[in-house]
């Protein structure tokens, strides 16, 4: 699959889709909406009196509608079998929990909206400590995966070495990321190439 690093809709379209989107749900009319971040997806704070919610817009040409149900089937499933804290996807007045929305100029976006979990954004200050509760939670995640029977139509991309740093990466080809020079790219490259060898080995 080959697919664009981020959203071509700038921050305003996004931003009239995250109140279409908002609108959908009964229990947040009248709330504000703001954005927090653009990476994978565009993801917003929508808070209203009473409680804050985060709806997630997916960028086109990524995840299509079964492998979105299908994280949320794993989400469900995770919060129904174990105590490990995540988000909840709510569905909206039609009982919907993935929306369709007409984007702008043509297309459409999918979005989901969850309950807000409050956390922390890493950063360089970050306690090691912090990697050993990570590394704890993953091997949770794992085993979860392992035992839990999938159900029909369930699907996911695959993330293997040639899929996240290869030329048709999920993310795209990393050598088009603007700003790197030659040598950068020669670096990074061997690099790569070691990292797929000690994998493989």
């Amino acid at each position: 699959m080959t697919s664009s690093h981020a959203d071509p809709l700038d921050d305003a379209l996004l931003i009239y889709l995250a109140n279409q989107a908002a609108a959908r749900y009964p229990f947040c009319q009248q709330a504000r909406i703001s954005l927090v971040t653009r990476s994978e997806n565009a993801t917003f704070l929508v808070e209203t009196a009473v409680q804050r919610y985060a709806l997630r817009i997916h960028r086109p040409d990524y995840h299509e509608l079964v492998d979105i149900e299908s994280e949320l089937a794993w989400l469900e499933a995770l919060q129904r079998d174990t105590d490990i804290p995540v988000p909840y996807p709510l569905a909206d007045c039609d009982g919907r929990r993935v929306l369709t929305l007409n984007a702008p100029g043509g297309g459409h976006r999918h979005a989901v909206l969850f309950y807000w979990l409050e956390g922390e954004t890493p950063t360089a200050c970050l306690d090691p400590l912090s990697f050993r509760h990570l590394g704890e939670l993953t091997a949770r995640l794992h085993q979860h995966s392992r035992n839990w029977p999938l159900p029909k139509r369930f699907r996911r991309i695959t993330w293997n070495h040639a899929t996240m740093v290869g030329p048709e990466g999920h993310w795209g080809n990393w050598r088009d990321i603007p700003g790197l020079s030659s040598a950068d790219i020669y670096l990074i490259g061997q690099a790569v190439q070691q990292a797929g060898l000690e994998l493989f080995v």
